[in-house]
């Protein structure tokens, strides 16, 4: 078993420190009066420092070999998860360009919130991880008896997070914002949000259930979709909300957006006769 899920515990050990040196980061920028551009210069360092981390572990783990037609088939099937990320990469891009024009406070509270958050969503996305395994395993093995253990199992870990990760994150942003933010007008917006970031952190272990679902089922190309369509949604919507209703509209969009993505890989995971 150790052998199948390869450096899973290595590589969480290493998101997990380079998150505590982003908040750690995060907080000296604010402190010593940095503003938004110490916050985005501790985000490229954590980035870097995270990239040579995991380049050390593969160096230390892997040998590299070029072999032309292995790397084929490694394009043809990374092609849609290539497609997925850009969808999502980019759409964060056009959307930080949009939030940082609503102002510095504002900027400032979504920043601090978004990296707390990011606890929850890297969590929850190892846990994906996991589910999209073991699903592909059992696959293979065609056994439809322990697809429905591994269906109940799922459903009962999810119903789980969905408790336990709005609630930690509700209890870590209402006893920790004072001291991550220390001027009032980005804490009491920050405050205003915190309702918003709760109600997306229940969505989120829901999301990866399905998305992970599919993914082990290997619908790659329509995950991609969905990403492409989600991603154009989300900008959109944050462009029109946030003019109505500020930073506040950006986190009624993740909701709204995750709530679509559900619904929609939801439909697809009951139409797939692996899985049912």
């Amino acid at each position: 078993m150790k052998e199948l899920f390869g450096k899973s515990k290595e590589i969480m050990n290493i998101r997990t420190l380079s998150l505590i040196l982003n908040v750690v980061l995060d907080y000296l920028a604010i402190k010593l009066n940095y503003g938004v551009a110490g916050v985005a210069w501790a985000t490229v360092i954590i980035e870097i420092v995270n990239m040579i981390m995991i380049m050390c572990l593969s160096k230390a783990t892997v040998k590299y070999k070029v072999d032309r037609e292995f790397l084929k088939e490694l394009i043809e099937l990374c092609k849609y998860g290539i497609v997925d990320r850009i969808f999502d990469r980019g759409g964060k891009i056009v959307l930080n360009i949009i939030l940082s024009r609503l102002g510095t406070f504002e900027y400032a509270a979504h920043v601090i919130l978004n990296q707390v958050e990011d606890f929850a969503n890297d969590f929850c996305y190892g846990f994906g991880i996991g589910i999209t395994t073991s699903i592909g395993i059992t696959i293979g093995k065609d056994d439809k008896k322990e697809m429905e253990k591994l269906r109940k199992v799922i459903n009962k870990i999810t119903t789980i997070l969905a408790i336990i990760a709005p609630t930690i994150i509700f209890i870590i942003l209402i006893t920790c914002l004072p001291t991550l933010l220390k001027e009032p007008e980005p804490l009491l917006i920050a405050y205003q949000l915190v309702p918003l970031v709760t109600i997306y952190a229940i969505l989120m272990p829901i999301r990866y259930k399905y998305s992970s679902i599919i993914s082990g089922m290997k619908e790659l190309k329509f995950i991609a979709k969905v990403s492409g369509i989600t991603n154009i949604i989300k900008i959109l919507l944050a462009y029109v909300l946030c003019e109505f209703f500020g930073i506040s509209g950006a986190w009624i969009t993740f909701s709204i957006t995750y709530i679509t993505i559900i619904l929609i890989l939801r439909m697809r995971t009951n139409n797939l006769k692996n899985y049912t």
